[in-house]
């Protein structure tokens, strides 16, 4: 997820899918050695066979830490990261003993929530808030290691962050949670969310 794996990037994940471990990498020298191929591929062959590797815009706006490379200014001055450098963080040995102590084989299967605690506090760049860490979250839902939310655990995480697509969508749908007497706007929001949910 750190280089904006998604639809975007959708010819890489299949050539991934039809190799040994996919997307996961053993060591940080197979990871860097499978994106350093793709990115020698593009800058060989520029246009012609050119396959998207990462997606700074997977979450619809640009952010440099989902590309391979992203730059950040230390003292006015631009730092871009090496493909060794971006992807060793997430090598690190203390992020992967904590990684198998929340979901390890002697860990019980945590909560959606304790995913999303444990990525916000993972130190990981463009996992720090909003949908980075709510799509981590919910992926490692989808892969059967986590609990999935309650819509009112949801409810509440569009209540914390209303300046995402959800919150405007179900005012979209006709749900006006600022203006509604009470119940509070968590209660509201979590009707509405379910609602939505029950008729998808």
């Amino acid at each position: 997820m750190g280089t904006g794996q998604g639809s975007g990037t959708l010819e890489f994940l299949e050539n991934r899918d039809a190799a040994a471990g996919k997307m996961h990498f053993k060591t940080l020298s197979e990871a860097v050695e499978v994106f350093t191929v793709m990115e020698n591929r593009t800058v060989a062959f520029p246009g012609t066979m050119t396959i998207k590797y990462d997606n700074p815009c997977v979450y619809g706006q640009v952010n440099s830490w989902y590309s391979l490379h992203p730059k950040y200014s230390v003292r006015g001055e631009m730092i871009e990261l090496t493909t060794r450098e971006k992807l060793g963080a997430y090598f690190e040995e203390e992020l992967q003993t904590r990684w198998v102590a929340l979901v390890g084989p002697d860990s019980p299967k945590p909560e959606w929530e304790d995913v999303l605690r444990w990525i916000l506090h993972s130190d990981l760049r463009g996992f720090g808030s909003g949908l980075g860490a709510l799509q981590f979250a919910n992926n490692i839902v989808l892969a059967g290691l986590a609990n999935p939310p309650s819509p009112a655990t949801m409810a509440q995480w569009i209540y914390l962050n209303k300046g995402f697509g959800v919150f405007a969508g179900l005012k979209a749908l006709g749900f006006h949670p600022q203006t509604t007497p009470l119940p509070p706007l968590s209660v509201r929001l979590s009707s509405a969310f379910t609602s939505g949910l029950n008729h998808s």
